[in-house]
């Protein structure tokens, strides 16, 4: 990626200390083609909220994907934002992706769209808020503002989210990122590391000639709050961080500098999430993990083969039921378990485990609230079922995936199964007692390993371990 900026006719680069620019005479940021349908509608709604920046930095693709670059953003610009005293909001740097709508119309990227009902490209932008360093303070030479360059990584942070979107990955609002290392790729003892998708509080949604288009905005979290969020919801937590100034006030503004999580600075926080899930439930339908494994058992210790073919309404073979199961978890995914119960299960909500390297190999407890169109049930607890062709895994439609699903016993283990464990009342009452050691590891495993949960009134028993 450059780092550059825009060529204005008539204009001085960069804006004053209030965010004007000093020459009245600046044309206003858009290109000069008239076809460019969907920039120029981001533009105007960008000129409404930063009507005296009309020459913004650019970062750009130095080849633009639609030449064959591997950049799939044509550009990222950058505002200053001189924030809001009144709101305790401080001065940052506001990031606005381009590229993940339609700016084109033309069928250069996405299909042509003239319906405005429907989305423009993805249907939306991406964008972030930097705090600004102390300093990033503006000054003048010979009457002109002068500032300094904004930092490049939330662009190049953008530009990784934009090649995950290329690749048919969706990203909407309320959904955590993990990233696993500092956002900005230098702060080794930040504990910013991943990404919370919210909406931008000064960026609503606009209607463009290609569609619509919807401003996410990403904000760096610790990974406690990404455990919140799973726990809960995202637009909860994000409501929560809104309401203290350090952690991200009104505007969510990242600071990487930040180094205590909500749940440091806000002393009532957990106990805010613990009963938004209680009340609410989890909109978490699952978790990817390294691996997830599953075995028949009896809790006499015999193990034998399944006892039951069930068939469909052709009389096809269309799963197996087993009289008992063991499931082998890692302790990753198994700090999930309470929330599966609680934030899931208690609501009537299915929860899932997907191998990571293999989404085909998933692992998915129903509650007897959402077991239509589902072999399992309260005569057939356990139910195997052999993936034959391969699904696209989504959380959203894992009850998609149930109905259309094709079977062939012999060979699931081979090409991929999909385990339904249907979960009682009884079980989940006994599970929540079980589990509630794990409440208090937080998001660290801290009990010896293996350690096992059994429900052998249910012929089922879960088996934490580091190693099969």
């Amino acid at each position: 990626m450059d780092f550059r900026y825009p060529n204005c006719r008539n204009s001085q680069m960069g804006p004053d200390p209030n965010g004007s620019n000093n020459n009245s005479n600046a044309i206003n940021h858009r290109p000069q083609q008239s076809n460019f349908n969907g920039l120029n509608a981001i533009y105007g709604t960008l000129c409404k909220l930063y009507p005296r920046q009309n020459n913004p930095p650019q970062i750009t693709a130095k080849k633009k994907w639609w030449l064959g670059g591997s950049d799939p953003l044509d550009f990222v610009s950058v505002y200053i934002n001189k924030g809001d005293p009144q709101r305790n909001v401080p001065s940052h740097w506001h990031y606005v992706s381009m590229g993940f709508s339609d700016l084109y119309g033309d069928g250069r990227i996405y299909p042509k769209n003239n319906d405005p009902s429907k989305p423009s490209g993805q249907g939306y932008e991406l964008t972030f808020r930097l705090l600004r360093d102390d300093q990033d303070v503006d000054s003048f030479e010979n009457g002109i503002s002068v500032w300094s360059d904004p930092p490049v990584w939330p662009a190049a942070v953008m530009q990784q989210m934009a090649r995950w979107a290329f690749n048919d990955t969706r990203f909407s609002v309320g959904e955590a990122i993990t990233w696993h290392v500092p956002l900005d790729g230098s702060s080794q003892s930040s504990g910013v590391r991943h990404l919370l998708l919210v909406d931008d509080e000064q960026l609503p949604p606009i209607s463009t000639q290609n569609g619509y288009v919807q401003f996410i905005q990403l904000y760096g979290i610790f990974i406690e709050e990404v455990t919140a969020v799973q726990r809960w919801n995202g637009r909860e937590i994000a409501r929560l961080l809104k309401s203290h100034y350090q952690t991200g006030g009104p505007y969510l503004i990242t600071n990487m500098n930040r180094r205590a999580s909500i749940f440091d600075i806000i002393p009532d926080a957990r106990q805010i999430v613990n009963s938004g899930i209680n009340r609410d439930g989890s909109n978490l339908t699952g978790v990817h993990v390294n691996w997830c494994y599953w075995n028949e058992w009896n809790h006499s210790g015999a193990f034998s083969r399944a006892s039951q073919t069930l068939k469909d309404q052709n009389g096809s073979q269309s799963g197996v039921s087993l009289p008992g199961v063991e499931i082998f978890l890692t302790p990753e995914a198994a700090l999930s378990l309470p929330m599966m119960v609680t934030g899931r299960l208690n609501h009537g909500y299915l929860f899932s485990f997907v191998k990571s390297t293999n989404p085909r190999q998933i692992i998915s407890f129903l509650s007897p609230n959402n077991c239509n169109n589902v072999q399992a049930n309260a005569y057939t607890p356990y139910v195997a079922l052999a993936i034959y062709v391969q699904p696209i895994f989504s959380y959203n439609n894992v009850l998609q995936l149930f109905m259309t699903i094709k079977v062939k016993i012999t060979d699931y283990l081979k090409r991929g199964f999909l385990l339904q464990v249907y979960v009682s009342i009884e079980l989940q009452q006994a599970m929540k007692i079980a589990f509630r050691e794990l409440e208090v590891s937080g998001s660290t495993w801290t009990l010896p390993l293996p350690r096992e949960y059994a429900f052998t009134d249910f012929n089922m028993r879960i088996v934490v371990t580091a190693n099969l």
